[in-house]
């Protein structure tokens, strides 16, 4: 019953949830508490139920997304002004994959859905999805995952537009988009961050704490040179504060992380710091630190207890884990003091030198104004969304704009499923491209082919390739001249057989074979020798009469008199059948 009144119920995933969960059972089948009150509520739902209506041809509709946790669901439109009209419901219950795609993923599904189940609707009206979601922007977004990318290019192939949700026009969706957005519940803390906070003191809201709050990144290293310690401090607005210490002890890594923080927290301390971030890359200290691990060793511990206690002295503490990318910048300084075997102190100014110290040896020049190309109109449409005037061209721009990505740079990418984005070339500059990777410095003179397949792993693109490749090649001066030669020795041309279609004929006669109707055992051929067209008839004998009827009504009157007809000379093909031939024309 749930399948068949499906585009009639709002949500039918989610309210027969407990239906198809029972049906699930192949033992213990019993009708509980919770499919008795699904099946009231639809049977409530179904008496109150909206009509539907029929969208007029060319109408622009409407479409609403709604996202849950084990099911999606869409509703087709009419906006008629006061009020909007369904068209049609769909809904799909989630796999147990699907359960677990992010939530933007499961919109982009939901939208799916509806144009493989509506795609008659889709494929001749414009369709407005409204949604408080960035849609646009992920389904052209460069870094997305591959299931968005492959359902991208499928919903490019309809007129999709995507609006902000604007107020809700009458009370057929307000129990739909209520639910539009489930809440999200309260995450625990990752191991990738780890807080260490003491009491919170009264008086300041938390948005302004954090607005206080230092950032702190520490990095100890350790190695045949010696040990050191990098300290990055950060204060809210101010001057970055930087210190790398020389450890004049043996130390380990641990060790030496350890005394990193020890002695970032002192020096943040001394300038009387209340609320402090510490940024980390080492997973033992963050860890030891929440209590998550335990330290094994009594000097592990020692510093355990020194750093909890100097973190108690602040107001508010927060330790995050961090890659080694990150922190970057104080492994730097780390390694730099490991490195100096030295226990002087000094200062090292770190200038900055913006060109080359011997000049530019060569000036590359290209053309600053380029003209039109086919690369404008799909720029102009993946950039501020304008289309032609014409509703052809303005399908066929948006159909293709959907394989493309523009960076925020400005420049044009070829999307791809299984390699690198590639940039577009401008046509102008297609020739400098095949110079430089045929003769160029790197070049090697390769073939139409090899070149294009060179571009496109070298992360460059531009229609019809291979054409382009193949044409430099042939004009290529140096390819002319020392280019293998083909070492074969010329020998005179032989001339065809049959310059033209159906001018020269070979005939035989096939059996005696096994008798057929009519007490035919006899088969007549002819085959024309330009084209292999084949012309058969069964025979009962093999008279001269029968052989000159077969060419007349076979051969003649279907493809002209013919230049020649070749046979093997039998006993019917002389005398009589010779005249008959040339008296033809």
């Amino acid at each position: 019953m749930a399948a068949a009144l499906n585009r009639f119920i709002s949500r039918s995933s989610d309210k027969c949830r407990p239906f198809f969960q029972l049906l699930k059972k192949r033992e213990g089948f019993e009708w509980g508490a919770e499919c008795e009150q699904a099946f009231q509520d639809l049977k409530k739902y179904l008496a109150q139920a909206p009509l539907l209506s029929t969208p007029d041809p060319g109408e622009i509709l409407v479409l609403y997304l709604a996202v849950f946790e084990h099911a999606v669901s869409a509703v087709l439109l009419r906006d008629k002004g006061p009020e909007q009209i369904p068209v049609y419901y769909v809904s799909k219950t989630l796999l147990d994959t699907e359960t677990r795609y992010l939530p933007l993923e499961k919109l982009v599904l939901a939208l799916r859905t509806a144009t493989r189940k509506l795609p008659h609707y889709f494929q001749s009206h414009k369709v407005v999805v409204y949604t408080e979601f960035p849609l646009r922007s992920l389904l052209r977004k460069a870094d997305f995952s591959g299931r968005i990318s492959t359902w991208s290019v499928e919903l490019s192939q309809y007129d999709i537009d995507y609006q902000p949700r604007t107020a809700i026009k009458g009370q057929v969706l307000a129990d739909f988009v209520a639910e539009f957005s489930p809440t999200v519940a309260p995450q625990p803390p990752t191991r990738q961050e780890r807080k260490v906070e003491p009491s919170r003191r009264k008086g300041k809201a938390p948005a302004e704490q954090d607005a206080l709050e230092w950032k702190l990144f520490v990095d100890g290293s350790a190695c045949n040179t010696g040990s050191g310690i990098g300290i990055v401090l950060f204060p809210p607005g101010g001057v970055m504060i930087e210190q790398s210490v020389r450890l004049g002890f043996s130390a380990s890594n641990n060790v030496a992380e350890y005394e990193a923080l020890l002695v970032g927290l002192n020096s943040a301390k001394t300038l009387k710091v209340k609320r402090i971030r510490v940024y980390c890359d080492s997973q033992l200290v963050v860890n030891q630190l929440s209590g998550e691990y335990e330290a094994r060793n009594e000097k592990m511990a020692a510093y355990v207890e020194a750093a909890k206690s100097l973190l108690n002295t602040f107001e508010r503490v927060c330790i995050e884990q961090i890659n080694s990318g990150q922190n970057s910048h104080a492994d730097s300084l780390a390694w730099l003091a490991a490195a100096v075997p030295t226990e002087l102190k000094r200062k090292v100014a770190v200038d900055y030198l913006a060109e080359p110290s011997i000049g530019r040896s060569m000036d590359l020049i290209l053309d600053v104004n380029q003209g039109t190309s086919w690369l404008d109109p799909i720029v102009e449409i993946l950039r501020d969304e304008t289309l032609p005037t014409d509703k052809k061209e303005a399908h066929k721009i948006k159909t293709k704009s959907a394989r493309f990505w523009l960076s925020p740079e400005g420049k044009l990418y070829k999307k791809s499923f299984t390699g690198p984005y590639l940039l577009c070339v401008h046509p102008e500059m297609v020739q400098k491209f095949l110079h430089e990777i045929h003769e160029g410095t790197c070049g090697s003179h390769a073939g139409g082919r090899s070149i294009a397949h060179r571009a496109i792993t070298q992360g460059y693109w531009w229609p019809h390739m291979q054409e382009d490749a193949k044409v430099y090649v042939k004009i290529c001066e140096k390819c002319q001249k020392f280019s293998p030669m083909i070492k074969t020795p010329a020998e005179d041309l032989v001339p065809l057989t049959s310059p033209w279609p159906f001018a020269q004929w070979g005939m035989d006669i096939v059996g005696p074979l096994h008798k057929a109707t009519g007490n035919r055992k006899f088969l007549l051929v002819a085959t024309d020798y330009f084209t292999k067209w084949i012309e058969a008839e069964p025979l009962a004998k093999i008279t001269k009469p029968m052989i000159e009827r077969f060419v007349w009504k076979s051969i003649i009157t279907r493809f002209g008199v013919p230049y020649s007809l070749i046979t093997d000379n039998g006993a019917q093909f002389q005398k009589k059948f010779k005249t008959f031939v040339p008296n033809m024309g």
